[in-house]
């Protein structure tokens, strides 16, 4: 058992290396947990809890914030709306703040987005024809990018 004294300098250890990580960019809560317990594999977790509730309590850590910054970054890295939901889900994020977070991008960016992807993907080369061995390749690299067949249908039809 730790006294009142080691207590606090272990909360404030805590805090430090939380607040440390958070300079680096946003994290989910449970992804800063679990880095926090794997440093700290002594501390007891409530006291790693009272650290992030504090945090929270300061808006220095936000889930929401987390997710908007997840989906702008792996936006511009040319990723889907399934890819970012599962990036997310395995970071710990509620699913109602996934949920909500790609509802407010448009459909229309996302087929906007699915076809900025295949323009580079195909570089200075033609469009295949429908239907090739190469059209469906790129139709599957635009899946295992996280687009839907409805994205990826409008970004061929688009071109």
């Amino acid at each position: 058992m730790h006294t009142d004294e080691e207590e606090q300098a272990l909360l404030l250890d805590l805090r430090r290396r939380a607040m440390d990580m958070l300079a680096r960019r946003e994290h989910a809560r449970a992804e800063l947990e679990r880095k926090l317990l794997q440093r700290f594999a002594d501390a007891d977790p409530s006291l790693i809890g009272q650290v992030l509730d504090q945090l929270e309590r300061d808006n220095l850590l936000s889930e929401t914030r987390f997710v908007e910054s997840c989906l702008r970054s792996r936006m511009q890295r040319g990723y889907g709306p399934r890819y970012i939901e599962q990036y997310l889900q395995q970071r710990g994020v509620a699913g109602h703040l996934i949920a909500v977070a790609l509802e407010e991008v448009d459909e229309e960016d996302w087929c906007h987005l699915a076809e900025e992807v295949l323009e580079k993907k195909l570089g200075s080369e033609p469009r295949p024809e429908p239907g090739s061995r190469h059209w469906q390749r790129l139709q599957r690299y635009l899946g295992s990018r996280g687009f839907t067949g409805s994205q990826i249908g409008g970004a061929f039809r688009d071109g």
